[in-house]
């Protein structure tokens, strides 16, 4: 009897490991991932020989940009003229020509950025990031903006 129960159970487990037949484990569901922008300004002369701004930025991951915005602390800006504008992650990049530069203007920035992750086209973004600015500040140093 002992023998026919262990032949029993024998039999239920060979029965049941085709149920759980090792295949492919089902994928994870994608996970929409919005890139962070991280933001720096130097300071830099205008025309006029007032303190002006220009700005850089730096996202974590690979992104194709088709629509910056940036807007003063009094609300004044606009979207820059772009489209589809590659930024590795890590690497620096210059917001405005090297010629122009906003008024400086102490208080919070803003800046909105609109694209897709570039290794998944179908993932777009819309990431809006502050930088404050001080009046105060000389001068800073910007980061080595990437060729």
């Amino acid at each position: 009897m002992r023998a026919f129960s262990l032949f029993g159970l024998l039999a239920v487990l060979l029965l049941a490991l085709p149920a759980c037949d090792g295949g492919d484990p089902e994928e994870p569901e994608p996970v929409d991932v919005d890139p962070t922008f991280e933001i720096a300004s130097r300071v830099v002369t205008l025309d006029d020989n007032s303190q002006g701004l220009q700005f850089f930025v730096t996202p974590n991951m690979d992104v194709t940009l088709n629509r910056i915005e940036i807007r003063n602390p009094l609300g004044q800006g606009g979207a820059a003229p772009i489209q589809n504008l590659v930024i590795l992650g890590g690497q620096t990049e210059a917001l405005q020509e090297d010629d122009f530069g906003f008024f400086r203007v102490s208080g919070s920035w803003r800046f909105s950025f609109g694209g897709t992750l570039r290794n998944d086209p179908t993932n777009a973004f819309d990431v809006t990031t502050t930088l404050n600015v001080s009046a105060l500040r000389e001068t800073e140093e910007p980061p080595v903006a990437s060729e």
